[in-house]
């Protein structure tokens, strides 16, 4: 597994488009004591508190494998025990709706065969959910994989990884790639970014916060921030990352960034290192501060945010984020 702070470190000392402004740093370290450090990312779902060990283990798993890209016009959204949610909760959402009706999701023989008709099923919302076709083969490509190198058993993944975060990581980048593997180029280097495979372990570290998983992850952290729309996009409001007046402007005006050029690989590395250098500064005060939880504490912050008042996100079609 490539090194995410090494190959993104070196994005960072040769950026264009995107900088990091150091001097800003002391300002959000302020507003993130004043918001708490975040332990949780979501209360873990009524739905979800049945769940043995190997359901916990593969629900994490299966999300995160289409775990990604949910803005469009109208946004996706779906209805549960009405109330309407949208992007990533209301993907877990979709899970919690599955699982009252007893849909075997958890299952990899029926991921492997998961048809078009049990995938719109699954994700019902008011409009088709974004890249519907490349989370089907997501799943479908997932169920396969996990009957032909785990056995049949998500809970193998993580005992190959000894429940280590960072070797759960590699265990998923490496023997379920055509899933999690998360890498560009750049300058003919490649850079990890490794998003939902380092996802996995922090949601499922929700679950042994809430006293629903009866193991531990060690190794959290170990991991990065995870780069995705939503914490540039709040660095950046924060100037803490400064884009130049192209890439500025493009973004303003919903021009699309390409997955895997230039721009975006400087927006997603500068936001790892951003979150890096946070941690150097708040570690002082809290010596077992995390990177994770900066992060979730920064997307958190995010949702409160006035969304009329604040510069947009940069949009990239992609299945990494």
């Amino acid at each position: 597994m490539i090194n995410i702070l090494e190959s993104t470190k070196y994005v960072v000392d040769n950026s264009v488009f995107v900088k990091i402004n150091k001097q800003n740093l002391e300002n959000i370290a302020a507003k993130i004591k004043e918001n708490n450090i975040n332990s949780n990312l979501f209360v873990v779902e009524e739905s979800f508190k049945h769940l043995n060990t190997e359901q916990i283990l593969a629900y994490n798993v299966i999300y995160n494998a289409i775990n990604f890209c949910f803005w469009g016009n109208p946004k996706w959204e779906i209805e549960f025990n009405g109330k309407n949610y949208g992007g990533s909760v209301g993907l877990v959402k979709c899970f919690a709706r599955a699982l009252e009706n007893n849909i075997d999701i958890l299952n990899p023989e029926y991921l492997k065969n998961m048809t078009e008709d049990q995938f719109e099923i699954l994700t019902k919302g008011n409009v088709m959910i974004p890249l519907a076709n490349e989370r089907l083969k997501q799943l479908n490509v997932l169920g396969k994989l996990i009957i032909e190198k785990f056995d049949g058993k998500f809970i193998n993944i993580f005992e190959k990884g000894e429940y280590n975060a960072l070797k759960i990581t590699d265990v998923l980048v490496e023997d379920l790639k055509e899933v999690f593997c998360d890498e560009s180029m750049y300058d003919n280097k490649k850079v990890a970014f490794y998003k939902r495979a380092q996802i996995v372990s922090v949601m499922i570290d929700d679950f042994v916060q809430s006293n629903i998983a009866k193991f531990q992850i060690t190794g959290l952290e170990k991991l990065t921030a995870l780069a995705d729309y939503k914490i540039p996009q709040i660095l950046r409001e924060f100037e803490i990352l400064k884009y130049n007046d192209d890439l500025a402007d493009r973004i303003d005006k919903g021009i699309l960034i390409a997955q895997d050029s230039q721009e975006e690989v400087e927006i997603r590395a500068n936001t790892v290192w951003s979150i890096e250098l946070l941690k150097e500064l708040l570690i002082k005060e809290y010596p077992n501060i995390m990177s994770v939880q900066i992060d979730k504490t920064l997307w958190l912050m995010s949702r409160k945010f006035n969304k009329e008042s604040v510069k947009p996100y940069h949009k990239t079609i992609t299945t990494a984020y």
